[in-house]
């Protein structure tokens, strides 16, 4: 690890390029008080550089690597979730500019942030070098005033820190490599119980969940464990004991092929239901890896089942996200045949498959692209009298709409582009006005391809197709593929999901499929580079530590199981093998490998399997027992009340909508005054320039009619921080409360929410909600707060958390400074209860019909897909 940068001075042609590595990097503000703990926070990874050398800006542009403008130069910046990609990106940066990579971490107490400290070995610490030390509770830079070397043999019990890998050695604070991905090392616990024999170990033994049967064929695998395990190593009991008396079904099916086991699953959860016995969402079908469910799925569409399938990852792979990045890629590379291929065949264009097939054979032929085979049809012989009327009219309209595209391009967005594209063609048309499980899926992963074109306009240079295109393509190269769209679990389904993804769930019935040799247990993929067991200081298992996993992994699917269980397997998944049963199954039934004969169907069954596939209409939504908790915010009991349906698109289907500029315009002034605030909380100042740039940093460039209109209100914005700012700094009150989460139960409903702003004087309490739009008149202001759902609530959720009934609540117009409130009282609160519960009984019984009003109608973003007849009247 280097203390300085070879060439670290721009001369002689030569220029320092530092790529920084920052693990850790955390999206997350502070709060009022650093001995709260944030929830959930969000853990990133950082890869940044900055350069104002021509030759690697040309490099990064030519390798479309998305950049920003700096003060001097460029910027790229790129964050991640993930460790791994964040570390592939840099080495990216680094081959392609030649520079040196920097590693550091940030430190983290109590989810709270801390200043990045440089990774550097304990070799290289000079003298004057500050390192992060724990004192007491918190984290403090101290200078190194002397530097000795002593050599000490010391054992640190790594018990693992979620997702940060910081840890305490001696006080200093140490960045944690992941060591193991598989889990913990025993040696940690067994060494812990050696160095502190006085630990006193409580053993759990009660289960709530499953019957005693399952309980004992899962107790029975996991012995196979031995001798390894803690039970074993440290003689104690953990066999589980069901609380529940019931009676318990564990079953076990081999069929002769997986097509054959499928339609068993299938056949099984059909007869069930017909019975009465259970609904669908009682049911769970749990697959190793996502690829072993196509089987499965399959068969559910067969028998009309409708279903849910939690993939981990594989949102570019979605059909309907794939078109849309075809449509992106053929707008602005015309050489991208495959792209527009996949576009010309899907659902929205519908060209005739030959006519296709012939134009792609043609342009591979002539060495030429399809677009331009699109574009000379008339001059090509081989073609004018082979196409088809309705393949030419395609043709034509597939030019004529990508030229219209491409123009706008250069204009607008990508999120408009794209948005325009799924509304002018009826795509998203269709997917609404035909309900059905498989349909909100493809809305809701619609809708998270929108969220990420979103993140790239923050550090994009300029948020347009062209540098959108390569900017996914990067990430695509670099093995990003995000999670689909989670669908609800109140979906009236079938579930289908990984053993992985089902940790921490349970179903009344779950059926393990697939359970072959060499997929359930897998095979061992020995590490890229081994460590020699004489280096390793953990103690290693007797046994085949990758099977040990694998049956622990087997272990968590059947203990997800309430009331029965069954194995499917087959001998036939293709190919000349002929698979065997897992070991697993075996060990957990106690059975024989000769004992397992194969479940057959009939000649006539075999027949039947290719009957034309039947389309199922899948019901999208159950009732929410008044057992449940429902969780709502402000906005939605806002929301639904305003309209259902309104309600059902944004937050059950969450159909994407082009973000209005007075959204985007409210939250940049909305983070600059509560950075302003967040900052006076803990006795620091910030200065205008910084209240403006952190209002800059906010923006988005989306929603906006055109480049000059975006301009005049970036100007309005700054102006109105100006009058902010300068009304702020002569206020003698600093605030409680800024930014604070709140919820508290209302009978059988969680209100959540988040106060903007909590001022108590004394025995006064003030809440503030800070709001861009315009009021000039004092009356109105204050009629404004009167009416108001979103105050009323916070009155409510401060006199429910408190017990006290806040003094004001105010509407703060940033505009002019203008404040309207009003005071609450403790009648009040019952008409704002009753809304909520009309909201909850709503919601739970699933009544997402339209109500059509003037101002619900005349404003709202679903204009153009409301299937309401009544509603086209107020729009005009």
């Amino acid at each position: 690890a280097h203390h300085f940068s070879l060439d670290g001075v721009n001369r002689g042609g030569k220029a320092r390029i530092k790529i920084h590595l920052e693990m850790c990097y955390r999206r997350n503000s502070f709060k009022s008080s650093r001995d709260r703990t944030l929830i959930n926070p969000s853990v990133l990874h950082k890869v940044s550089l900055q350069t104002s050398n021509e030759k690697v800006i040309e490099k990064l542009k030519s390798a479309g690597v998305p950049i920003t403008k700096a003060k001097k130069g460029i910027r790229v910046r790129i964050a991640s979730s993930d460790l791994e990609k964040a570390g592939v990106m840099a080495e990216y940066l680094k081959k392609i500019t030649g520079g040196i990579l920097e590693s550091k971490f940030s430190l983290g107490t109590l989810n709270i942030q801390h200043k990045p400290a440089l990774v550097i070995p304990a070799s290289n610490v000079l003298r004057g070098f500050y390192l992060p030390v724990l004192k007491g509770s918190k984290v403090v830079y101290d200078r190194v005033v002397k530097v000795k070397e002593e050599m000490r043999k010391e054992t640190v019990y790594d018990l693992e820190v979620e997702r940060t890998h910081n840890f305490v050695a001696n006080g200093v604070l140490v960045h944690n490599s992941i060591y193991k991905f598989r889990g913990a090392a025993i040696s940690n616990i067994l060494g812990f119980l050696d160095t502190y024999p006085d630990a006193h170990q409580i053993v759990l033994t009660k289960n709530y969940r499953s019957p005693q049967p399952i309980l004992d064929c899962a107790y029975r695998l996991i012995q196979f464990n031995n001798p390894d395990r803690l039970e074993f190593k440290n003689k104690i009991d953990k066999r589980l004991v069901a609380v529940k008396k019931d009676t318990a079904k564990v079953r076990f099916f081999h069929y002769d092929s997986v097509l054959s086991e499928a339609e068993g699953v299938a056949k099984l959860i059909q007869e069930k239901v017909t019975a009465g016995e259970y609904r669908w969402p009682d049911f769970a079908i749990l697959v190793r890896a996502n690829d072993d469910a196509d089987p499965f799925l399959r068969a559910l569409n067969m028998s009309e089942i409708p279903w849910r399938f939690s993939g981990n990852e594989g949102l570019y792979t979605q059909q309907e996200v794939k078109l849309l990045i075809c449509f992106l890629r053929a707008l602005v590379k015309l050489e991208d045949s495959i792209s527009l291929y996949y576009l010309a065949a899907s659902e929205i264009y519908q060209m005739p498959v030959r006519d296709l097939t012939m134009c792609m054979n043609l342009a591979s032929k002539i060495n030429r692209s399809l677009f331009y085979v699109f574009s000379h049809l008339n001059s090509l012989p081989e073609l004018n009298e082979e196409l088809s009327v309705e393949g030419r009219a395609t043709v034509d309209k597939i030019l004529k709409e990508i030229e219209d595209y491409l123009k706008k391009s250069v204009k607008i967005s990508t999120g408009e582009i794209v948005y325009q594209f799924i509304t002018k063609t009826g795509f998203l048309n269709r997917l609404t006005k035909n309900p059905s499980l498989k349909n909100e899926q493809k809305i809701k992963n619609i809708a998270r391809f929108f969220e990420l074109i979103q993140s790239a306009s923050r550090i994009l240079r300029d948020n347009k197709a062209a540098e959108f295109v390569n900017y996914l393509d990067l990430l695509i190269q670099a093995g990003d593929n995000p999670a689909v769209a989670e669908a609800e679990l109140e979906a009236d389904a079938v579930n289908v999901l990984t053993i992985h993804k089902a940790k921490g769930l349970e179903f009344s019935v779950v059926i393990m499929v697939s359970l072959i040799n060499e997929r359930f247990p897998s095979r061992f993929r020995h590490e890229a580079i081994p460590l020699p067991d004489e280096l390793i200081k953990d103690i290693l298992p007797s046994g085949d530590f990758h099977r040990q996993e694998e049956r622990r992994l087997f272990y968590v699917g059947m203990t997800r199981a309430q009331r029965e269980l069954y194995f499917t397997s087959a001998k036939d998944y293709g190919g000349k093998k002929t698979r065997k049963p897992s070991p697993f199954v075996l060990e957990a039934l106690d059975l024989s490998p000769a004992g397992v004969p194969p479940f057959k169907y009939s000649a006539l069954e075999v027949i039947e399997r290719n009957a034309p596939q039947k389309i199922a209409e899948e019901a999208s939504w159950r009732k929410i027992s008044n057992d449940d908790i429902v969780t709502l915010s402000h906005l939605q009991i806002d929301d639904y009340l305003t309209c259902p349906l309104k309600y059902k698109y944004i937050h059950v289907l969450r159909v994407p909508i082009l973000r209005h500029h007075a959204i985007i315009y409210g939250k940049a002034l909305h983070d600059a005054v509560q950075g302003y605030y967040r900052h006076k909380i803990q006795g620091k100042k910030l200065s205008l320039e910084e209240v403006i740039s952190c209002f800059e940093n906010s923006w988005v460039n989306e929603g906006f009619i055109s480049r000059e209109h975006e301009e005049k209100r970036l100007e309005e914005g700054k102006i109105t921080l100006i009058g902010f700012y300068q009304r702020a700094e002569h206020e003698d009150v600093i605030p409680s409360y800024i930014e604070e989460k709140f919820n508290f139960i209302l009978n059988k409903d969680r209100i959540i929410g988040r106060w903007d702003r909590v001022d108590i004087i004394e025995d006064k309490v003030i809440i503030t909600d800070y709001k861009s739009s315009q009021v000039d008149d004092k009356k109105k202001a204050d009629e404004r707060a009167k009416k108001s759902l979103q105050l009323a609530i916070y009155a409510l959720a401060y006199y429910k958390i408190f017990g006290k009934i806040p003094n004001s609540v105010r509407l703060h117009f940033l505009e002019n400074g203008l404040v309207g409130e009003v005071a609450p009282r403790e009648r009040g609160f019952e008409l704002t209860i009753e809304k909520i519960k009309q909201a909850s009984r709503g919601i739970r019984e699933g009544i997402f019909d339209s109500q059509p009003t003037y101002i619900a109608c005349r404003y709202c973003p679903y204009q153009g897909i409301c299937p309401d007849e009544d509603s086209k009247k107020y729009i005009g």
